[in-house]
């Protein structure tokens, strides 16, 4: 037997799954840079991490692109 209740109506919203599309790259040499586009589509904020191996690097975005530049300290990258 309860003596407090409650009565209302709730709305909920869902949203789309973030997506991404990973776009560039190509063959770099020492000391030189590469450039990675990531096209985002969702909901902002999006956060995502990538990795060379051994440093992990965390992007928070309200943008629906964003461009990586990396070097290469690694053979691989990871996101």
């Amino acid at each position: 037997n309860c003596e407090n209740s409650a009565e209302g109506v709730a709305e909920i919203g869902q949203f789309e799954l973030p997506a991404a599309l990973i776009s560039g790259g190509g063959v770099v040499c020492n000391e030189e840079e590469v450039t990675v586009s990531v096209e985002l589509s969702g909901v902002t904020p999006f956060t995502f991490t990538y990795t060379d191996g051994e440093t992990e690097t965390t992007v928070t975005t309200d943008d629906n692109g964003k461009d990586l530049v990396l070097a290469p300290l690694s053979d691989n990258y990871i996101l």
